[in-house]
């Protein structure tokens, strides 16, 4: 075990690098971490994304990912789709010329997708809150808040440790980035 910032200590066995320092940069991290996790997927930014996907069947199939910024390829059942599907590149939409039987990992997918950071500053603010809240919560995390009346009340995971949270207001902010059921 080695010592890390304020008593925290970690390891070597993967997880937690001995080298780890518990700073901001670790609680930006962590944020970051549970966006992406709270949204479906990374969000930003753009970057390359290959993989494949269930479908239920039926003319439009969601893909995993949003905002798409280059497609290599889109395959449904093995067929080549990418030029002769309709493709909504915002909400990661393809739109078939005829109806597809469902199936587990039928819709494979080799494209660019996420938003340029600097064009998601209500996402950057929201990692940033929420690490700035986590990082300085001296009694657990904050559950909820209010302005004008001052007050604060603090909450923990589930187990009663400090966990970086989303408030209500966070995740209606990030409501448009989040991948909800697909067709």
């Amino acid at each position: 075990m080695s010592g890390g910032e304020a008593g925290m200590t970690t390891d070597d066995t993967g997880i937690v690098p001995g080298s780890l320092t518990v700073d901001a940069d670790y609680w930006v991290r962590a944020a970051t971490a549970r966006v992406r996790r709270w949204c479906g997927w990374h969000v930003a930014p753009s970057k390359a994304c290959k993989g494949s996907c269930n479908t239920r069947g039926g003319l439009i199939i969601g893909l995993p990912l949003m905002h798409i910024t280059e497609i290599r390829r889109i395959s449904v059942h093995g067929v080549d789709v990418t030029d002769t599907a309709r493709i909504d590149k915002e909400n990661g939409l393809i739109e078939l010329d005829h109806p597809i039987r469902p199936g587990i990992n039928a819709v494979s997918y080799d494209v660019d997708a996420g938003w340029d950071p600097d064009d998601v500053p209500d996402v950057q603010q929201v990692v940033l809150q929420a690490a700035r809240r986590a990082s300085s919560a001296p009694a657990g995390l904050v559950k909820s808040q209010s302005v004008n009346g001052s007050s604060v009340t603090y909450g923990f995971g589930t187990d009663g440790a400090p966990a970086v949270t989303l408030l209500a207001s966070e995740k209606e902010t990030l409501a448009p980035y989040r991948i909800g059921a697909r067709p």
